[in-house]
């Protein structure tokens, strides 16, 4: 059995020595842990503080190993030697050198990939925070970072795009490319078709249209759009 590592970028601490992991990250985990033939485990950049979403918890209730490296630890064979098997979330720039270390260390490397380079440069120029300069200094070096990326995934064994534009985008960098579209979306969240249908009585005889939003409270998530959709 083979042995699989993923190596991500979502948040991760300890408290009162428990791990303390954001909720959704482990609920996806939990489906690479059942469906994987084999040990699984996650490698974690350690951050100082909770954050939101997150909960703490005990090692066995996790289906998954945990290890977390110091914010300034770059991740290098050692870090990878006892997995066979690497998948690495590849919009972080800093997990693209393993492409150049992991056949070194005769593994097994895939990418996972969900921004393409519009959405990236889209996070730059609608950060209200930035100065144009400092925009236009981010555009570049996102640029670079770009570069870097499509050579790694040219090397990789294989990339998994999750979403339709980063399959486009990225699927001519490797013949080994799958699309993992992940909506969390089950039947008991779906209308059905009496609901559909009072609602559709209820908006032709001239019922208030109700909006229901999901995500952050800023321009990138569209929340801004809210009221002039309503109106």
């Amino acid at each position: 059995m083979a042995n699989l590592l993923v190596i991500s970028s979502a948040p991760a601490t300890l408290l009162d020595g428990k791990p303390f992991l954001d909720a959704k990250f482990v609920e996806g985990m939990r489906f690479y842990s059942d469906l994987w033939d084999g040990p699984v485990s996650c490698l974690l950049k350690r951050r100082d503080n909770t954050f939101p979403f997150g909960k703490s918890y005990e090692q066995d209730q996790l289906p998954f190993k945990i290890r977390l490296l110091p914010v300034n630890k770059t991740i290098g064979v050692e870090e990878i030697n006892e997995s066979d098997v690497i998948l690495c979330g590849g919009d972080n720039h800093e997990h693209l050198h393993l492409a150049d270390i992991y056949r070194e260390a005769q593994k097994k490397l895939v990418f996972t990939i969900e921004q393409h380079p519009e959405t990236r440069r889209q996070i730059i120029f609608l950060d209200p925070v930035r100065s144009l300069p400092k925009k236009l200094y981010s555009q570049l070096w996102a640029m670079k970072q770009e570069r870097r990326r499509r050579r790694a995934f040219r090397k990789a064994d294989g990339i998994q795009a999750n979403g339709y534009p980063a399959l486009s985008v990225y699927r001519p960098m490797n013949a080994n490319t799958m699309m993992y579209l992940d909506n969390r979306v089950g039947e008991n969240l779906l209308a059905t078709e009496n609901e559909m249908k009072a609602r559709e009585n209820r908006l032709m005889s001239g019922g208030p249209l109700r909006l229901v939003h999901s995500g952050r409270l800023e321009h990138l998530k569209g929340s801004h759009d809210l009221v002039p959709i309503a109106r």
